[in-house]
């Protein structure tokens, strides 16, 4: 069953929905911590997200930032004054997409972990279904945008030939994994 999620704060005030098998990801950024043992030095949260092609959203990464030139979904740091996970993964997509969350329907994978240095971080992807608009960037974060297909992903190549190399082999693994669950999901609607 489909849950409200309370509106979150500025600059978004709107609402979403997740389904209860979310409940995981609808705490807060501390208490994700405690049920980790603290173990973590932060948390990151993806959003995969389709246009009406069923094509994902992938960005391009800034020249001057980290990682330049590469690609990647839309995603960055949970805050401590997310009200939750999925707040922070919706609060992502608004601010490196300008893309309002109408619904977070599942996780991709279980995540995956990395250290920097003495760091663990980790990383978790949720699927969403997001209002259609126009893609935004911020030009410091990221310097394009492109709706790509599952070969385009596969193959890291659009079909103009253009290079779409992704930031991790993980991402590449995650944007797949999340084509075909979102495949599964409109099938499961009858939209296939």
């Amino acid at each position: 069953m489909a849950q409200p999620a309370p509106a979150p704060s500025a600059p978004l005030d709107y609402q979403f929905t997740f389904d209860d098998e979310l409940a995981q990801y609808a705490k807060p950024l501390a208490e994700w911590h405690q049920l980790h043992d603290n173990k973590y030095s932060g948390l990151v949260a993806g959003a995969i997200v389709f246009d009406a092609h069923g094509r994902v959203l992938i960005l391009r990464r800034a020249a001057h930032d980290y990682l330049p030139g590469l690609w990647e979904p839309p995603g960055g740091s949970v805050d401590p004054t997310d009200q939750s996970l999925l707040h922070a993964c919706v609060r992502e997509l608004w601010e490196e997409a300008g893309l309002r969350a109408r619904r977070v329907i599942c996780a991709v994978g279980q995540g995956n972990d990395w250290t920097a240095g003495s760091k663990l971080f980790h990383r978790y992807t949720l699927l969403i279904e997001a209002d259609e608009g126009e893609v935004r960037t911020d030009p410091e974060e990221h310097s394009e945008w492109k709706w790509a297909t599952r070969e385009e992903v596969s193959a890291e190549r659009m079909e103009d030939g253009t290079l779409i190399p992704m930031t991790f082999p993980i991402t590449k693994e995650t944007l797949l994994e999340g084509i075909i669950l979102s495949q599964a999901h409109q099938a499961a609607k009858g939209m296939v």
